[in-house]
């Protein structure tokens, strides 16, 4: 290839700009170069054939048969390089035609469940769908009245109010998304075991089902940012691949610990445990500021508290603590989200190897 590139050079450089037809088999020529190339075919041959053409004296009758020789090589090239992009285009359709036949019987599953979990979760309530916003802001109410209007916390904090609901509802869809998914299995064993289908929809039906509460979350925190004149930046760009994190961590904890629960029951009360004991340890009440450095770069390596002071810092205020900030090189950043691309390639591995066993001894 490198020799052909060397040749087409040669060939532009020995080419005069008056001269009509050198210009033709010129661009001839870099044409033949292109469609050899994703033809897979001979570029040197086709390359000194042109050569060869265009060496001779240049009467007017020849220079007039060249040109026309030239345009039909170059016709004939488009349509070989139009029809071979035409053959990949076909392939591509083709491929996603097989994986919309493949997954569309798990995506109609997907939606049936999602719908019928959404309108089945407040039935039985009063207020119903209300519940979803109303959860959230009844413990934002609580939590604000005693640390910020009795221990002072936040103080310092532009928009803390809005800092602190925020946070609470990035938490709330995480635990929501990993403890209803560690129970689903085992809750819908009867399904398991009557109905064969793939067995990560249950899971990415709950997870489905808690975005939609989540999305419904966020249109309350627009509206307290609209009530406190939260100044919206350009770096709320970055806040849907912050969610892309958030989703990942939370659905592969989710694969990972229903597979587990499976067969260790007592896993329910041991992770309502750790996500009393996460609460505290993960910023969430409290700004990051409060806590020694040498505790707090420890700290903010957890993806939960990298996700909640990132997200914070783009949509609330830029005098959130992140961890570029604390490490002083936005390079350790990749730590966090290793540990969950980790944790998604190691859940999905081991939730697959499972999945056999699940209506047995779920």
């Amino acid at each position: 290839m490198d020799s052909a590139l060397h040749d087409s050079s040669t060939i532009d450089e020995q080419a005069h700009l008056g001269d009509a037809p050198g210009a033709a088999n010129a661009s001839l020529e870099a044409l033949i170069l292109i469609s050899s190339l994703l033809a897979g075919g001979d570029c040197i041959a086709d390359a000194a054939r042109v050569r060869a053409a265009s060496t001779g004296p240049c009467s007017v009758g020849s220079c007039t048969r060249q040109l026309g020789q030239g345009d039909r090589w170059i016709r004939a090239r488009l349509y070989f390089v139009w029809s071979i992009l035409r053959t990949r285009h076909r392939d591509l359709t083709a491929l996603i035609t097989r994986i919309r036949i493949r997954y569309r019987y798990p995506l109609i599953l997907l939606r049936a469940m999602v719908i019928t979990d959404f309108k089945l979760r407040y039935q039985a309530s009063l207020l119903g769908y209300l519940w979803t916003i109303l959860r959230p802001l009844a413990i934002f109410s609580i939590l604000y009245i005693v640390f910020v209007k009795f221990l002072r916390l936040g103080a310092s904090t532009p928009y803390f109010p809005v800092y602190l609901l925020f946070g609470i509802v990035v938490w709330g869809f995480f635990v929501e998304a990993t403890s209803q998914g560690l129970t689903t299995l085992v809750a819908r064993a009867d399904l398991l075991r009557k109905i064969s289908f793939p067995r990560y929809v249950l899971i990415l039906s709950v997870a489905a089902s808690v975005l939609i509460s989540f999305a419904l979350n966020m249109l309350v925190i627009a509206f307290f940012m609209v009530l406190m004149s939260v100044p919206v930046r350009v770096d709320v760009l970055w806040l849907p691949l912050l969610f892309l994190e958030l989703v990942a961590l939370s659905i592969s904890l989710a694969f990972f610990l229903s597979a587990l629960y499976v067969r260790f029951r007592d896993l329910n009360y041991i992770w309502e445990v750790c996500m009393q004991a996460a609460f505290y340890a993960v910023p969430i009440l409290y700004p990051l500021t409060l806590i020694p450095a040498r505790y707090a770069r420890i700290l903010i390596l957890n993806p939960m508290a990298q996700i909640i002071q990132d997200a914070r810092y783009v949509l609330v205020t830029p005098e959130t603590e992140t961890i570029s900030q604390l490490y002083s090189t936005p390079w350790v950043r990749v730590i966090p989200v290793g540990i969950t691309i980790v944790l998604v390639v190691a859940s999905v591995i081991y939730f697959r190897r499972q999945s056999a066993s699940f209506a047995e001894e779920a």
